[in-house]
């Protein structure tokens, strides 16, 4: 799998220019969304295979396989280990900014590949005191 941009790197590189920022991660999902289903396996381009390269995903950066589709959506609830907050605290770079122009962005674009116009939303979030991230994937 290729490795996200470094957080560091990237925010140095896009922090005046958060919109240039949410199109690069947007694109890095994409390619890291490919990568993911050439090296498990999915064909599938719908709900159930985003499902199943998210968990792979997760698996991947040592967090909790769980998303499932409930209805038209998904959820993905991200309860432990956090690599946006360790890089933010590791690099004393603003968690929020991170969140807003890194990760949501390359879920969005990630979740493009299965099913196009997809809505990625944080609705709780760590960086805000919740004790968990929850993602809803809105087809």
């Amino acid at each position: 799998m290729s490795l996200p941009p470094a957080p560091k790197s990237f925010y140095e590189q896009y922090r005046w220019d958060p919109e240039e920022a949410k199109r690069q991660a947007y694109e890095f999902g994409r390619i890291m969304g490919q990568n993911l289903m050439r090296a498990i396996g999915v064909v599938d381009a719908d709900l159930g295979g985003l499902v199943l390269v998210l968990n792979e995903f997760q698996r991947r950066v040592h967090g909790e396989p769980n998303a499932r589709v409930e209805g038209e959506t998904i959820k993905m609830h991200c309860r432990g280990f956090c690599p946006v907050m360790r890089a933010a605290m590791t690099h004393d770079i603003p968690w929020r900014w991170l969140d807003e122009y890194y990760a949501l962005p390359m879920f969005n674009g990630l979740a493009s590949l299965f099913v196009p116009n997809t809505r990625v939303r944080l609705l709780t979030a760590k960086n805000r005191g919740d004790p968990e991230c929850l993602y809803l994937f809105e087809a």
